[in-house]
Order: structure tokens, then sequence, then C-alpha cells
């Protein structure tokens, strides 16, 4: 069994199988993508990337 945490700090487990490297290949792909806490996807649209801190005003 390999053992990891997620984002949200709860621990997840994939076998030591055959496909273990698959298994985390795909855990870190989905993990990848925005999510929240429960899994769900995020959708973020273009405008969302634009608010770079970098790109901000100083005051």
């Amino acid at each position: 069994m390999f053992w990891g945490i997620t984002p949200y700090g709860e621990t997840w487990g994939c076998s030591a199988a055959d496909n273990v490297v698959e298994s985390i290949v795909n855990w870190i792909s989905y993990w990848d993508k925005p999510r929240t806490e429960t899994g769900a996807l995020i959708k973020l649209f273009k405008s969302d990337m634009d608010q770079s801190p970098l790109k901000l005003p100083l005051s």
C-alpha cells in the first residue's frame, strides 16, 4: 500500500498492485485540476486568471 495526503490534508492510499504507477499518476492528475475540499471541480474563467497579484495597482 502507498499512502499520500491530498492538498486538503486527507489521507489517500492506493494498492501496490501492478498498476501502482498508473494509480499515482491518476491521483496527481486528479488533484492538479482546481478542486474544492470535496474533490468537486471548480470552474474558472479566463478573467479569474487575469487577477495576478503582480498586475494589481500598487497603493
